[in-house]
């Protein structure tokens, strides 16, 4: 490929994620309609649209590669289900986290893998790798980090599982609000996380999901520096929202969308697009 092809394909390359990151955030929820109590879970049928979670995680971060100016990470932990909303409007479906421990919860557990580059505007980490499955649960849950940062969940019964997926695509972006001298101590985050939906027990939704979008919120503070060197953990106070995204009507959106060039961001975008500069260079240069 010469140098004057490489730039006009690049050059659509980055027309194509600038495009997919202004209609990534249009990307409609779906409403949809979950059922418990055939999975023996203590609550009744109720309809919604987006889920509120928390986050109880751990980020271990390798050294940075000279080379590359990046770093790997690894990711695990918790999103426990605060509750739900329908059309912007909070609603408590019937038994969910009832202060008495005689109701049903929910809550996500996640493993990622990917790599993180400081920028000007901060950390930004690209997820290469995400698995996750939903389980409800009976009674109450605690969640939190043990003393080594690493997140748990203590408590509930009759775990089962809602359903599970893995990654399409997402980023998130690491801005640093706090500092020990010059080392950042304290993060605000923000990000967008999508991917797949199956196993989904069909006596708990009638509805066809193809994905799950997690809209990530961190106020400065919620996420900090961990219990050692390259640790980073984010210990609940999200104000994150998820959304399930239905076959119905959403398809071709999805496939266009999500599924081909999942690149939530704007800037996101802006800084592949920095990245191309020395690739274009680089080919020159060789030639």
């Amino acid at each position: 490929m010469n140098a004057g092809r490489f730039r006009i394909l690049s050059l659509v390359v980055l027309g194509s994620l600038v495009t997919v990151a202004a209609q990534a955030g249009t990307i409609p929820s779906a409403t949809f309609d979950w059922n418990p109590r055939p999975l023996k879970l203590n609550g009744s049928k109720f309809t919604a649209d987006t889920l509120h979670v928390s986050d109880f995680g751990q980020v271990v971060v390798s050294p940075v590669d000279p080379a590359t100016a990046t770093s790997a990470f690894s990711e695990a932990g918790y999103l426990p289900v605060l509750g739900f909303a329908l059309g912007g409007q909070a609603i408590s479906p019937p038994g969910f986290n009832n202060p008495s421990h005689n109701g049903w919860g929910v809550y996500v557990e996640y493993h990622g893998l990917g790599t993180q580059k400081m920028t000007q505007s901060g950390i930004v980490a690209r997820y290469s790798e995400l698995t996750y499955s939903i389980y409800g649960f009976n009674g109450h849950a605690d969640f939190g980090l043990d003393a080594n940062g690493v997140a748990y969940k203590k408590g509930g019964t009759n775990t089962t599982l809602l359903g599970d997926g893995k990654l399409i695509g997402g980023s998130l972006t690491l801005v640093p609000t706090g500092f020990k001298g010059t080392v950042p101590v304290q993060f605000k985050a923000s990000g967008d996380i999508q991917a797949t939906v199956a196993d989904v027990p069909h006596q708990f939704s009638s509805n066809t999901f193809l994905g799950f979008d997690l809209n990530i919120i961190h106020s400065p503070g919620e996420v900090f520096a961990g219990s050692g060197p390259g640790i980073i953990e984010a210990k609940g106070g999200s104000n994150s929202t998820a959304t399930l995204i239905a076959s119905h009507g959403n398809s071709a959106l999805m496939n266009s969308v999500a599924l081909v060039t999942p690149v939530p961001e704007p800037a996101s975008a802006l800084i592949f697009a920095a990245g191309l500069v020395p690739i274009c260079m680089l080919r020159r240069r060789r030639r």
